[in-house]
């Protein structure tokens, strides 16, 4: 029997119930943030493809996580000293038990992608923003073009700051070229934040139980939450 555990971002969390004033069962609310924010704040930026994914549980953390190793093709910002990269998620499956955190992005073997990332306390990497910091890369099937797309996780609100005039969408394409140049843009000139944690781009090998895995995709409707 599969045991499913949810959970919410603690500034979500708070969002929703200074909002509501009651508990988030409902949804997670996911403000737009700005692409120049993102690239800036993003302490790794890079184009890779998906080549291994594995849940394990910490048992010091008492936390599953999903290790998503992704060979690069290109680094976009920051310094890579490896071909590949590991990114650590806070959630995943091991065995009959699946840890949810709404918002979360979702990943597939083979699969191509642009992530924004930055690192925990401990160093090691993740999506920056929750799903906000990863893109699929696509192939337009009639044009040949190369897109990078940002789907929004099923149970996620996306909200837009009043008066800005933006339009929420849960299914966003740009073309890669066009995202790479601005990206570019932003990183040329601008130095390592002061203080920034340097970032492990091979987490600590887990301690606990390993299950390797064809996706980290957390869909469907959890049968409770903690």
């Amino acid at each position: 029997m599969l045991r499913r555990i949810r959970q919410l971002p603690v500034c979500v969390a708070a969002l929703i119930i200074a909002i509501t004033g009651t508990s988030p069962v409902e949804a997670t609310v996911v403000g737009v943030l700005p692409e120049g924010l993102l690239t800036e704040q993003a302490q790794v930026i890079v184009i890779g493809q998906v080549i291994d994914i594995s849940g394990h549980w910490d048992p010091g953390q008492g936390q599953i996580f999903t290790d998503i190793t992704v060979r690069l093709d290109e680094v976009l910002k920051g310094v890579v000293p490896t071909p590949e990269l590991t990114i650590r998620q806070l959630g995943g499956r091991v065995g009959d038990v699946e840890s949810r955190v709404e918002g979360s992005p979702e990943f597939r073997l083979g699969e191509r992608v642009l992530l924004f990332l930055t690192t925990r306390g401990d160093g090691t990497l993740r999506v920056a923003h929750l799903y906000l910091g990863k893109f699929s890369i696509l192939t337009d099937l009639h044009t040949g073009e190369r897109l990078a797309r940002r789907q929004t996780p099923a149970g996620v609100v996306v909200t837009t700051p009043p008066g800005s005039g933006a339009r929420p969408t849960t299914d966003e394409f740009h073309r890669l070229r066009d995202i790479r140049d601005r990206i570019r843009s932003i990183v040329r000139g601008r130095l390592r934040p002061p203080g920034a944690t340097a970032p492990l781009f091979t987490p600590p090998a887990p301690v606990g139980t390993t299950e390797a895995q064809e996706s980290f995709t957390l869909l469907g409707t959890p049968s409770r939450w903690f």
